[in-house]
């Protein structure tokens, strides 16, 4: 397979499917402003937050498949959102290629120093016999599935 020495072309649209100022935002704007200046093609990053990054997804989904649309984006549109909804308007594997992992991040779940849980396992155990609710309905099935993937 041959690559096109003269690529880009034309400007990049960068998606980014979380807010602006956001971690995501950040690392997209840093490596496609360098990207611009050694290519000398403007890219621009274009923020589409909303639904867990589905909104920013299904628009890269819709896209025009020449590579000036490019989708910067993490775990949370990639492999959670397939566990925590019931359906999604793009699918993870067969809507994208994967062409770089450009930076890894710890995740983390956090609570209240009183709270009687210093595991996720005791986590989930409390919150069902609390009937506590986490953050959100993502957040709680996230925070499920970090306590099923520690046991």
């Amino acid at each position: 397979m041959a690559i096109a020495a003269d690529y880009p072309e034309e400007m990049m649209q960068v998606i980014v499917p979380f807010a602006a100022g956001t971690g995501t935002d950040s690392v997209a704007r840093q490596i496609f402003a360098d990207i611009a200046q050694r290519t000398g093609q403007t890219a621009i990053v274009d923020n589409k937050p909303g639904a867990d990054g589905q909104i920013g997804a299904q628009s890269v989904a819709l896209a025009k498949p020449d590579g000036y649309t490019i989708f910067v984006t993490t775990q949370t549109t990639q492999a959670y959102n397939v566990n925590v909804y019931r359906s999604l308007p793009y699918d993870p594997v067969k809507n994208f290629t994967p062409v770089a992992a450009v930076l890894r991040s710890p995740q983390l779940v956090l609570v209240r120093k009183d709270l009687p849980a210093t595991r996720s396992a005791n986590l989930s155990r409390w919150r069902r016999r609390s009937r506590a609710s986490l953050l959100s309905e993502a957040a709680t099935a996230r925070a499920a599935a970090a306590a099923s993937s520690s046991n």
